[in-house]
């Protein structure tokens, strides 16, 4: 079963380039992709919307192309809000988690 993950992107992804180098990077890093959404901005001003399903066939690689494509302007969609939990000891955070460990 493939590592999936939903990413969103918003700017003039087409005219930047920035729409293709987000599929390459998909498929360099050995993902593929589904777009679920796209809206082109009607107007030079207008941004245009991205939504994209990855898969990728483990969570490794899911969490390596989930990186890359967040320095493209890309973020998860459909997060849950933040975890709050008590730390280990006073003026210290607890340790963080793994991306996407439940």
């Amino acid at each position: 079963m493939p590592y999936a993950e939903v990413v969103e992107a918003h700017g003039h992804l087409i005219d930047s380039h920035i729409m293709e180098q987000i599929f390459d990077t998909v498929v360099e890093f050995q993902g593929k992709f589904e777009v679920e959404s796209f809206e082109i901005g009607r107007t030079n001003s207008d941004e245009s919307y991205l939504r994209l399903r990855v898969e990728a066939p483990s969570s490794q690689q899911i969490q390596q192309i989930v990186e890359q494509l967040i320095r493209f302007g890309c973020s998860p969609a459909d997060r849950a809000d933040a975890e709050l939990r008590m730390g280990d000891r006073d003026k210290c955070a607890p340790k963080a988690q793994p991306y996407g460990a439940k």
